[in-house]
């Protein structure tokens, strides 16, 4: 695989981060796909990784949001928060944008939930007059590669909420679409604290 020159690279990524930024994709290989094609270059060579282009949306979302994307962040930490407290006896953690700041209309709240029996996350949505659907993601583990894990979304003041539930026994934590790496999480008290400070 021929590798790009990088200044190319540099213009793939800016290209990627600002069609994630603005045309609401969530998808980092749609993203890599759609701006190589703009920019008239295969996707067979070496292309931007997940998170320089991460790099790049963070970068882009600070530029052009500024303080848009502040509020934006707060609305989602508080949004993740609320959700967190109904499941407080599932050890709720936050994931993903809502965690990290790099907030698109894209990309919802996402939260991991650690209960005894996949039921009860449905019945807690269903007592609290929640209208959901179910949802599978594909995650990718360390030891045991990729597995489709169960979950929840729904919509919560606006935001949309993915809940994926992780049974005793399965495999945790997954690796990041990001880095590659262990995924970093919140805690409620951690969200408590990026809330207030």
């Amino acid at each position: 695989m021929d590798k790009l020159p990088s200044r190319l690279r540099r213009t793939i990524r800016y290209e990627a981060a600002r069609i994630m930024a603005e045309d609401g994709i969530r998808d980092f290989r749609k993203a890599k796909r759609k701006a190589c094609g703009r920019i008239g270059v295969s996707t067979n060579r070496s292309v931007p990784t997940n998170l320089e282009i991460e790099d790049s949306l963070e970068e882009h979302l600070a530029i052009f949001n500024g303080d848009d994307l502040r509020k934006q962040h707060q609305l989602y930490l508080q949004t993740a928060f609320t959700v967190m407290q109904w499941f407080e006896h599932c050890s709720p953690r936050l994931v993903g944008a809502a965690l990290s700041g790099t907030i698109t209309s894209a990309r919802p709240v996402e939260l991991q939930v650690f209960p005894d029996t996949f039921e009860e996350i449905g019945a807690t949505l269903e007592d609290g007059g929640i209208r959901y659907r179910m949802l599978e993601k594909r995650l990718r583990f360390q030891r045991e590669g990729f597995r489709n894990v169960s979950g929840f979304e729904f919509r919560l003041g606006g935001i949309d909420i993915e809940i994926v539930v992780f049974l005793p026994g399965d495999p945790y934590p997954p690796l990041s679409r990001v880095s590659g790496k262990l995924v970093k999480w919140g805690s409620m008290k951690k969200v408590r604290r990026m809330q207030e400070g």
